[in-house]
This record gives structure tokens, C-alpha cells and sequence, in this order.
């Protein structure tokens, strides 16, 4: 035969021992405890025995699951609690002041390559705009150039045209002043005579 007393007091020992661990992980998560090593799964924080907190094994299986009709929203909430501590180990804390002077830091990285940079830039931009003026005095001089030899070449042709028709003058005159040949036939068949 069945105690009925003996399950109340089971019955009321499973509660308190949820609400231990429940409390326990939030104050965890709340920065108390901070020394105290929680089991990273259900199962384990099951079984977990902790005296000087008053953390008794549970025995049931059954009873310590999200889907009990009495305790199950205790135990979901534990299960949270469990899932952010679970994160929480794994990235490390740093305290405010070791935040700040990082981000302090950082910030000053990022205020030197910013500056060094907007000098880079005007520095740049003032030797483009240099080679840019020089690039416009160097077509100026190009375009000079082209014109000067155009009018050159032009001199040239006139006074190659003007050579040729001195020769042909030279030539004519020549032959007419020392020779005795009037007509001088080139690549002529001489039978046509």
C-alpha cells in the first residue's frame, strides 16, 4: 500500500528543488554566483548535487521534463536559463573599463587611418591636378609643334617645287647654250624616223 503522505512530501521536495534551480540560474544570470559551475543540459542539471546551495538529485526522469503537467513551465524556463548561460561561458566577459579603452582604441585607429588618408587624398589630388596642368602645356607645345611642322612642310614643298623648276630651267638653258641636240627621245623606237 501506497504512503500518501510520503508522495506529498516527494511532491513538495521535486517542487522546491525546481524552484531552487530555477532561482539558482537566474541569479546566475543576474551576476550572482559567479563562481558556480551549472551543468550545460537538462539531464545533467537533473542529476546535480549541490549541498551548499541545497541541490538534491531528482530521481524522476519524468518529472523534470518541459512537458510536465505541473512543473513543465518551471522547467522551460530553466531550460532558458541553462540556453544563455550555455552562451554566455562561451564568449568571455570583459569588464566596462577594458570595453572602453578598447573601443577608445579603436576609435583612435580609426581617427589616424582616416586622417591618413584625407592626406593621401589631397596629396594625390594636387600632384593630378600638377599633371594635368603639365598635360595641357605639353599638348599646347604638341599642337606648336604640329603646326610649325605643317608650315615647314609646306617651305619645303615650295622650295622642292621651286628647286625643280630651277633645274628644268638650269637644264634647258644648259643644253640649248652647249649643245647641238634639240630633241632627245627616251624609250623611243628610233625607226619611226
Amino acid at each position: 500500500m501506497v504512503n500518501p503522505l510520503s508522495n506529498q512530501v516527494k511532491a513538495k521536495n521535486l517542487s522546491e528543488q525546481i524552484d531552487r534551480r530555477l532561482s539558482l540560474l537566474q541569479g546566475k544570470l543576474n551576476g550572482d554566483h559567479s563562481e558556480l559551475v551549472v551543468p550545460k543540459s537538462l539531464t545533467k542539471l537533473r542529476l546535480w548535487e549541490h549541498p551548499d546551495y541545497g541541490i538534491e538529485k531528482i530521481g524522476s526522469p519524468s518529472s523534470f521534463v518541459t512537458s510536465h503537467q505541473e512543473h513543465g513551465r518551471k522547467i522551460a524556463k530553466i531550460a532558458e536559463c541553462l540556453s544563455l548561460i550555455n552562451k554566455l561561458a562561451k564568449r568571455p566577459k570583459k569588464p566596462r573599463e577594458q570595453k572602453l579603452t578598447e573601443v577608445i582604441r579603436q576609435n583612435n585607429q580609426l581617427h589616424e587611418s582616416l586622417q591618413n588618408t584625407a592626406n593621401q587624398f589631397v596629396k594625390y589630388k594636387t600632384e593630378i591636378d600638377r599633371l594635368n596642368e603639365e598635360k595641357l602645356l605639353l599638348q599646347s607645345k604638341v599642337e606648336g609643334l604640329v603646326e610649325q611642322l605643317k608650315e615647314k612642310s609646306e617651305e619645303l614643298l615650295a622650295a622642292r617645287d621651286e628647286m625643280i623648276s630651277l633645274r628644268k630651267a638650269l637644264v634647258v638653258d644648259g643644253i640649248a647654250a652647249h649643245s647641238n641636240v634639240t630633241q632627245v627621245n627616251f624609250g623611243k623606237d628610233n625607226k619611226e624616223r
